[in-house]
């Protein structure tokens, strides 16, 4: 079977929130980590923030076929916790869940996991505690919620921690270590992006057109859900601006081509004159925006100008993508050809057509 090769002007047609924010911090520290997808091990509170995810997932997800919920006690949680969390440090699978693969993990020294451990433990445990009886009361619950939705002619995508559907509306939560930041409360990017996805998306699909009614962030080190104010259209159009100025800057920059003023006029989130020297620069000085950078070395040599430029960086991480094919696989570009993505669209949604409602209920 031929596999499927991203052409290299898609990459900055497609974005997450996390994407985003990576690159309005730092378009240096998006191209290494989002594009070039430099590997590099993770740091510990990555691996915590993964591991609380999974194990939050799994809490909350019923079994396919006896709709039973797992874990019906305290000491059998906190076990599975205790098995899934040394596994992934001694490397048999990684912290976001048992069949990722293994990671490396920046441990500051070696009793760095034990406590990382410890803390996790009492963690769960008022989880488990708060929400035991929560699972239990009948409502409707997606997590790790997969979206994919077009607008302006760009791909955003994402994955919401859990969607809860009651009778009078429906509420996004999305876990986080803390409780928001001030600054972040009313203009956080990755809310915004999670009321669009449900907007314009998930509402008819799973939302029975209800309402959104609330977005929440769930803190998860002080146990305690925020209310935070739902995104207006300002909120919106500011988005848009982000997500159009980020694709024409890295499309200028990694195809060597003129900006398009017809979509962009000036630029007021990047740096245009990355643009002039045709290649991408690190946001300087260093600050808050790198104490969970793990490329500040690279990002040194960058500055001093010990580098090749980005674009042919870029390129040559594509073509070893393509150099990199098993003799049976043949790359087909014209398989990213309009007329097939139409035809793959079409397919998708006759199959939708025939699934039972048995299968359809597997989706979520």
């Amino acid at each position: 079977m031929a596999k499927r090769i991203m052409p290299i002007n898609r990459n900055w047609l497609r974005w997450s929130a996390t994407k985003l924010e990576s690159a309005l911090s730092c378009p240096l520290r998006c191209f290494f980590e989002q594009m070039l997808r430099i590997e590099a091990p993770l740091n510990a509170a990555a691996a915590l923030g993964q591991a609380m995810h999974h194990m939050f997932e799994v809490f909350y997800k019923p079994h396919k076929s006896t709709k039973r919920y797992p874990y019906q006690s305290l000491d059998k949680f906190l076990g599975a916790w205790k098995g899934f969390y040394w596994q992934a440090v001694s490397g048999k699978h990684g912290f976001s869940g048992t069949h990722s693969p293994a990671q490396e993990v920046k441990w500051r020294d070696k009793n760095h996991p034990g406590e990382t451990f410890g803390l996790a433990y009492n963690i769960l445990k008022e989880f488990y505690e708060r929400n035991h009886e929560l699972r239990m009361d009948g409502k409707i619950r997606f997590t790790e919620r997969r979206f994919s939705l077009k607008w302006d002619g760009i791909t955003i995508s994402g994955i919401i921690d859990r969607i809860d559907i009651l009778k009078e509306g429906v509420i996004v939560l999305d876990y986080k270590p803390w409780s928001y930041p001030e600054y972040k409360i009313d203009s956080d990017i990755q809310m915004t992006v999670y009321q669009l996805a449900y907007e314009k998306y998930l509402k008819a699909k799973i939302g029975n057109n209800l309402p959104l009614i609330a977005l929440q962030i769930y803190g998860y080190r002080n146990n305690s859900i925020e209310n935070i104010p739902l995104r207006n259209e300002k909120s919106f159009g500011l988005l848009l601006r982000y997500i159009i100025e980020a694709s024409e800057y890295y499309r200028s920059i990694l195809l060597a081509q003129e900006v398009r003023r017809e979509k962009i006029k000036e630029f007021r989130f990047f740096p245009e004159k990355d643009i002039e020297r045709k290649d991408i620069f690190p946001k300087l000085p260093r600050g808050q925006h790198c104490n969970y950078c793990l490329h500040v070395q690279k990002c040194v040599q960058w500055e001093t100008g010990n580098h090749e430029n980005a674009q042919t960086l870029f390129n040559d991480k594509y073509n070893l993508l393509r150099t990199n094919l098993k003799p049976e696989q043949t790359t087909l570009p014209f398989l990213n050809d309009t007329i097939i993505e139409k035809g793959q669209k079409d397919y998708q949604k006759i199959v939708k057509k025939v699934k039972t409602k048995e299968q359809i209920s597997f989706n979520f």
